[in-house]
């Protein structure tokens, strides 16, 4: 699969997400599957300091953890440009490598391919996926 193919999936993959954390929102099904994080945790303005082995910039804001079980994934705002962002993951996790650039969008990956950030512009910051497949 080409590099465009797989940013693309992983886009669409977190576009899915977010449409089924407002679902479950909205149906109240949300509360009913915690799993042992409280609630309060799955979005909130403060984030973690990480997520699954990935630290979490202390600048992190808006968090929403949309699947704690694996494929585990999170998203989050820094209000950094991108570029400092992309420094920061590549110097904190050193698994990652810069795999692709589509469209503002950068995808870095572990060389395993178990842990996926996408990193893209979001108004003044920058906004930062992270999927994780399965546990470490």
């Amino acid at each position: 699969m080409k590099d465009n193919q797989k940013l693309a999936t992983c886009i669409m993959v977190t576009k899915h997400l977010c449409f089924l954390l407002l679902l479950l929102t909205a149906s109240k099904l949300f509360a009913s599957d915690t799993k042992g994080i409280d609630l309060s945790q799955r979005a909130s303005e403060n984030c973690p300091t990480s997520f699954n082995n990935i630290q979490v910039h202390e600048s992190g804001k808006l968090c929403q953890i949309f699947a704690v079980e694996f494929p585990a994934s999170m998203i989050f705002h820094i209000p950094m440009k991108p570029h400092d962002v992309i420094s920061f993951y590549k110097s904190t996790n050193p698994e990652l490598i810069l795999s692709s650039t589509i469209k503002e969008r950068t995808l870095l990956k572990s060389s395993d391919d178990n842990k996926t950030l996408i990193i893209s512009r979001d108004g003044d910051g920058t906004q930062v996926d992270i999927l994780v497949k399965q546990k470490a």
